[in-house]
């Protein structure tokens, strides 16, 4: 099971959030961290990073410059709230790996389906909280299972699961969901608040990876398997699902 670090970027700067708030990522003397610096470290332990920005996602207008000067580092998913298959191809052409498209800002189909026809390198994620959520009524009675398959037709094979549940009660992680997708796609992904227990059920499940707060993993001495990602390393606009 691959194991991917996820970091928050906020304003250029490495963020952590806590009650609701936003704060600049401190070392042990209290210097604020330097993305770079942090991106070379999980290069070391894990090999690849997911970044979720946030003025992508709160503002639509994601940090298009850092995440530029960051891919030559390592290979980079980036989650920054893509709306339109402008806002996918910006994120792209900035040289990330993977654009992930969250349901949780998808209207409709169609844009996953023409981001789909540009480049293999988008990836969805089902957001879910008691239930799918999408701002769109149709595709949220669409319910999971549907909304996979449909998603499968389109020509994706790899998904991830954010289960934003155990953000907002954090109740049990929503196993049943994830083999709903593990029952559709030849890749699952896991993403949220994850505990070692989480980490070792979803192990068993043969989930192909989870993506955890980095500061987690480091806490829990988890590491990831860097050569895997290494070895398969392509240039973004050739790499194949």
């Amino acid at each position: 099971m691959k194991i991917i670090p996820a970091i928050s970027i906020k304003e250029g700067q490495v963020v952590e959030a806590r009650g609701g708030s936003y704060y600049l990522l401190r070392g042990e003397d209290d210097e604020v961290i330097d993305p770079r610096d942090l991106l070379l470290e999980l290069k070391k332990e894990f090999g690849m990073v997911y970044i979720l920005d946030i003025d992508g996602i709160e503002k639509n207008a994601p940090n298009l410059k850092l995440i530029q000067h960051s891919t030559p580092l390592l290979p980079i998913w980036t989650y920054a709230g893509s709306r339109d298959t402008m806002g996918v191809m910006d994120v792209l052409v900035a040289g990330v790996s993977k654009v992930i498209i969250g349901t949780q800002d998808l209207h409709e189909l169609r844009l996953l389906e023409e981001a789909h026809d540009m480049t293999d390198n988008i990836m969805i994620s089902f957001d879910h909280d008691t239930s799918l959520l999408s701002p769109s009524q149709n595709l949220k009675d669409l319910g999971l299972r549907e909304l996979a398959r449909r998603v499968k037709k389109i020509g994706k094979k790899t998904a991830i699961f954010f289960d934003l549940g155990r953000l907002s009660n954090g109740g049990a992680l929503n196993l049943r969901e994830i083999r709903v997708l593990q029952e559709v796609f030849e890749e699952v992904y896991v993403a949220g608040i994850l505990s070692p227990a989480d980490i070792d059920r979803l192990d068993e499940m043969d989930v192909s990876g989870i993506i955890a707060d980095f500061k987690s993993l480091r806490e829990w001495g988890i590491k990831g398997e860097t050569e895997d990602w290494n070895a398969t390393d392509q240039d973004p606009m050739d790499e194949e699902d």
